[in-house]
C-alpha cells in the first residue's frame, strides 16, 4: 500500500483547460480552492481568447470530475486518488444529437496545491442554449492494478425547458498499483454561474458504496 502524502484539509488548485471545439482554438485560465474531506471544490477560469463559440456549460464536463482527490469517501469505499502521486485520465463524450469530444487531463501533485492541464483534443457538437447541469451519478469501475474505468450519463437543462444529453466514458491512471475492490459510486451536484469568458462553479463531490434505497431482500 503506497503512502498517502499529507493532503491539507484546504486545498487550492490550478488549472488550464484548452484545446479546439467546432474548429477554433479556446484557452481557459484559473484556479480554485477545495475541501478535499468534505467533498468541495471551486473554480473560476477565465478566457484568454474571447468568447467561447460553443455553449461553456459544455466543459463542465471537462472541469467537473477533473480532480477526484477533492471528493469524499464515505463508509465502505477505498479512496486510490489521495494516495497517488498525481495521475491522469482519459475522457470520450458522445451527445444525444451525434456530436462528440475527447479530452485528456494530467493532474500533478505539488507540496501544496494540485495543477491540471486539460485538453479538448476533439470537439464537434452542436448544442442548444444550456442553463445548468443535472446531478450526475459516475459509476467508478475495477480495470486492474492503478486503473479505474468509469461512466456515466450527463443531463444539461435547456433553456425554455427540457434536457440536452450525453454519456462519457473514463479511464484514470493512477501512479501506484492499488486496484478498487468492488464498485463505487461518485455522486456530484454542480452549480454555476457563467458567462462565455468566464467558467465559474461549484462542486459537491462524495463516493458511495451503495446507492440509497436500493437494496433488496427475497
Amino acid at each position: 500500500m503506497p503512502s498517502a502524502y499529507k493532503i491539507p484539509h484546504d486545498l487550492p488548485h490550478q488549472t488550464v483547460i484548452s484545446g479546439t471545439a467546432n474548429g477554433r482554438l479556446f484557452r481557459l485560465e484559473g484556479g480554485g480552492v477545495g475541501r478535499p474531506y468534505d467533498g468541495k471544490l471551486g473554480s473560476v477560469l477565465k478566457s484568454t481568447t474571447g468568447p467561447l463559440y460553443i455553449s461553456i456549460h459544455l466543459l463542465d464536463i471537462v472541469a467537473v470530475f477533473g480532480y477526484p482527490t477533492y471528493s469524499n469517501y464515505h463508509e465502505d469505499t477505498k479512496d486510490l486518488f489521495k494516495i497517488s502521486d498525481g495521475y491522469e485520465y482519459e475522457r470520450n463524450i458522445k451527445y444525444e444529437n451525434g456530436g462528440h469530444m475527447k479530452t485528456l487531463h494530467k493532474i500533478t501533485r505539488h507540496s501544496d496545491h494540485l495543477s491540471g492541464d486539460f485538453q479538448v483534443l476533439e470537439c464537434s457538437v452542436e448544442a442548444p442554449e444550456l442553463e445548468a447541469t443535472e446531478p450526475t451519478v459516475e459509476t467508478f469501475i475495477a480495470a486492474g492494478p492503478g486503473k479505474i474505468d468509469s461512466n456515466a450519463v450527463l443531463a444539461w437543462r435547456k433553456k425554455g425547458g427540457g434536457y440536452f444529453t450525453a454519456r462519457f466514458e473514463s479511464q484514470y491512471r493512477l501512479n501506484h498499483e492499488e486496484s478498487l475492490p468492488h464498485l463505487q459510486f461518485r455522486v456530484v451536484h454542480v452549480t454555476t454561474d457563467h458567462s462565455q469568458e468566464v467558467l465559474d462553479q461549484k462542486e459537491s463531490l462524495h463516493v458511495i458504496r451503495h446507492l440509497p434505497g436500493l437494496s433488496w431482500k427475497p
